[in-house]
């Protein structure tokens, strides 16, 4: 017993702590609880888009040569808060933020190609990678977006934009059908997560 504490009790200098969910106990006389704050659920704020078309159907899929070709992106596979799709347009609006975006989106029978995030004014703000597919049969490839976006203002504009060039013997698509699969045929994929 510590008697320079002017507490000669022996009983009562050894105390337990304990936890029952957020509550923080201390035992003896005198002992009390006290409420732990409990952390925040982290629920990832993720939207997927996706541009698709009906079975076995390439509709609309052939690609401009050397200009940059719209993705028709229509279909929302999860809704965000913080960005909406205009099926019509397959264009998307943002909130103000920082968002991570991840994309693909092939092309088949095109020379070299590139996927790009571009503003409604055709600003290109995110790269994808650089590919190429065979010019004379239908071998195909796809082109990456990774990238950080960061949105100024509210109700700012993007659209997914896919670079084909020229050359090759056959008619380049934005896509080509399986035909085999019931249900959808899907192309351009794009997901975006806000981040801050």
């Amino acid at each position: 017993s510590n008697t320079g504490d002017n507490d000669n009790n022996s009983t009562n200098e050894i105390q337990t702590l304990s936890i029952n969910g957020n509550q923080l106990s201390i035992s003896g006389n005198g002992g009390n609880t006290v409420p732990l704050p409990i952390p925040p659920t982290y629920v990832p704020d993720i939207a997927i888009f996706e541009e698709r078309r009906d079975n076995n159907m390439t509709s609309a899929i052939t690609a401009v040569n050397d200009a940059f070709n719209l993705r028709k992106l229509e279909t929302v596979v999860k809704s965000s808060p913080n960005v909406s799709l205009d099926g019509n347009s397959g264009q998307m609006t943002f909130l103000l933020g920082s968002y991570l975006i991840t994309a693909s989106a092939p092309v088949v029978g095109g020379a070299h190609h590139k996927l790009c995030l571009r503003t409604s004014n055709d600003e290109i703000k995110i790269r994808g990678t650089s590919e190429s597919s065979n010019n004379n049969d239908l071998t195909g490839s796809r082109s990456f977006i990774v990238g950080v976006l960061n949105v100024p203002a509210d109700g700012t504009v993007f659209k997914l934009s896919h670079y084909v060039t020229s050359g090759g013997g056959i008619a380049k698509t934005l896509g080509q059908p399986l035909g085999q699969v019931p249900g959808q045929e899907v192309y351009a994929q794009i997901m975006i997560q806000k981040i801050q």
